[in-house]
């Protein structure tokens, strides 16, 4: 397993058990390692949790802006689609129920 398959699957439990990420784990976390962690959040579709949790690190650990602008952008076009689907399924659920 690679670091940051690690670090994924360390964030996506602080999700599920609503605790902090530990900060410690990302001390020596290099370029490379942020660049893995964003397109593995991306193909496993939690890109925006993942930013939710990784947006609360200490400056001086956090990835670089450019990376972090990036990763919120996607993030907010997901919720942004999401509000949409939701929007659909709703109309579409009263539309059912109604008939």
């Amino acid at each position: 397993m690679t670091k940051s398959q690690e670090i994924l699957f360390h964030v996506l439990s602080c999700v599920v058990n609503d605790t902090e990420v530990e900060a410690t784990r990302f001390e020596d976390f290099s370029t490379p390692d942020w660049e893995e962690l964003y397109k593995l959040s991306k193909e496993q579709g939690v890109t925006a949790i993942v930013f939710d949790k990784i947006s609360k690190l200490p400056q001086n650990i956090a990835p670089q802006k450019g990376l972090l602008m990036k990763w919120m952008s996607h993030s907010v076009s997901v919720e942004k689609q999401m509000g949409v689907k939701y929007a659909t399924a709703s109309e579409f659920a009263e539309k059912m129920a109604i008939e």
